[in-house]
């Protein structure tokens, strides 16, 4: 596996998925910025600021007064991933993608840009998260890539994990609803929690 991988770059086959449908990217500013509001929990977004996507990268559009922070990340042309990060994400792991958003505007190839981060945090301009925190994708829309292809994946939440390996937590993958980690042993890999339907 690759020390750095975008924050959903590749999805366990054996955690649910479908096959993605058909989506239609946001075609207005305030399109965007709802989808990107529906990653968080309800009760958080009044508060979360919101960056969107432009033809030169990310802009903000909204301070946040939670601390809280809100973006649609597009790892690819072809995927949709609505995510907010709370302080320590929007500290530690936005700066990665902001500037990963800005070199992809600038037509920089996908090589060249996972050089540029691998560099990035070699020499400290980019850092894995100092505490465990949050990074919520609750949204009903994340169009992802899983290695293979672009699926539809559930909503669920991310908690920051440098480091950690699925062997490290017990994860064998063969219950599809377990915690897993993403990007295991890089600096920003994440255990994947599916929260239960409510009843």
């Amino acid at each position: 596996m690759l020390t750095v991988l975008p924050i959903v770059f590749v999805v366990a086959t054996a955690v649910p998925f479908s096959q993605a449908r058909q989506f239609t990217p946001p075609a207005t500013e305030s399109q965007e910025i709802e989808l990107a509001l529906s990653a968080a929990p309800e009760t958080l977004r009044a508060g979360a600021g919101v960056y969107v996507l432009g033809t030169s990268g990310y802009k903000k559009v909204r301070e946040t007064a939670n601390g809280l922070t809100c973006l649609v990340e597009r790892t690819r042309p072809d995927t949709l991933e609505p995510i907010c990060w709370d302080p320590e994400g929007t500290a530690t792991i936005m700066p990665k993608v902001l500037a990963e958003a800005e070199w992809r505007a600038a037509g920089i190839a996908a090589a060249e840009v996972e050089r540029r981060t691998s560099e990035g945090f070699a020499s400290g301009r980019f850092r894995a998260p100092t505490r465990a925190g949050v990074a919520y994708m609750m949204s009903a829309h994340n169009y992802v890539f899983n290695g293979e292809r672009v699926i539809h994946y559930q909503p669920h939440v991310m908690i920051y994990a440098p480091y950690v390996t699925n062997k490290m937590i017990g994860a064998d993958m063969k219950d599809p609803n377990q915690p897993w980690v993403l990007n295991e042993g890089s600096p920003h890999a994440y255990i994947i929690v599916i929260p239960a339907p409510r009843r």
